[in-house]
């Protein structure tokens, strides 16, 4: 049997602090760089739908509670290993500040054209309240560029910084952060199909829609082993991955969706109860084509302007 926090699906709670501006770019000081990359996190965190996402209000108890300061940021050696008692009903706080705020205006004289670009750099460290230990620490960058004709004013506006920020931290935030809190469910049917004497075994899980699952996200099966310590006599329990299936269907149940296994040496293994974890491929592949688009729309308004 799978463990019952997966059996009862509990969500991840997620408290986001305020977001400190380290930049040191004065002329960006009217923009309101922490607040603005604040208010972008929470919005992307909770359009990801596979986390609850703590009130302000009360996210800002915790910061009080954790000493938290936004021009300083957080003593983590003094706080790691500390027990937090507004963590309670939290599983991780996200902390972090803006590394760098870099404007450019380019001008192109035989193009005719001034582009105003800004790339933001963002560091990010996600905390287990449960331990006061640091799940994981990383860094994100990524830009926003405009096109104008040179005969108009370039200048750098809060808007493209804001942009900038929403890019960084839209495109590479979801990826690190279902890599780091994936979400946990369990095989609950299957079904076996023999195409061209190939086995195949389609399977329901009790993930969904709810979960933020897709047709085409991949997940990891897991076998969860009871292993014994020789030594000390006590019980472990590891997690195998065995492999990776596909989602081909989910909508029937919001808390529920078909795999696919197509490999036979994998689907010769799975058993019901077998764990299920998300991946975040999904994520990461449309990180890297909207920063794509980003690019090629830059280089198409440079050349009709």
């Amino acid at each position: 049997m799978p463990p019952r926090y997966i059996i009862e699906k509990k969500i991840p709670r997620i408290a986001i602090l305020n977001i400190a501006d380290h930049s040191r770019l004065t002329d960006m000081t009217k923009c309101s760089l922490g607040p603005m990359a604040t208010d972008v996190l929470h919005n992307v965190v909770a359009k990801m739908g596979r986390y609850e996402v703590v009130e302000r209000a009360q996210a800002k108890k915790i910061a009080a509670e954790l000493g938290y300061q936004e021009s300083h940021g957080v003593d983590w050696e003094v706080i790691e290993g500390k027990y937090f008692a507004l963590g309670k009903d939290i599983d991780y706080v996200i902390v972090g500040s803006i590394n760098r705020v870099t404007p450019k205006i380019d001008k192109d004289i035989e193009l005719k054209t001034c582009t105003e670009e800004v790339e933001t750099s963002v560091s990010l460290r996600i905390i287990d309240l449960s331990s006061g230990r640091t799940v994981t620490s990383f860094n994100v960058a990524d830009k926003a560029a405009n096109v104008k004709s040179i005969t108009q004013s370039c200048i750098i506006t809060c808007g493209l910084v804001q942009e900038a920020l929403e890019n960084t931290l839209a495109r590479w935030v979801p990826v690190k952060i279902q890599e780091a809190i994936p979400i946990y469910g369990y095989i609950s049917k299957i079904m076996s199909n023999y195409s061209n004497e190939k086995l195949t075994k389609i399977a329901y899980i009790n993930l969904g829609t709810n979960d933020g699952l897709k047709p085409g996200d991949k997940v990891i099966i897991m076998e969860l082993r009871r292993e014994r310590d020789p030594i000390s006599g006590k019980e472990k329990l590891r997690y195998i991955d065995l492999g990776k299936a596909t989602v081909t269907e989910t909508g029937l149940h919001p808390d529920e969706a078909i795999i696919v296994i197509d490999d036979p040496i994998l689907a010769k293994k799975v058993k019901v109860g077998f764990l299920v974890q998300t991946t975040a491929e999904r994520a990461r592949r449309l990180a890297e084509q909207e920063r794509t688009k980003e690019q090629l729309k830059v280089i198409f308004q440079k050349f009709i302007k």
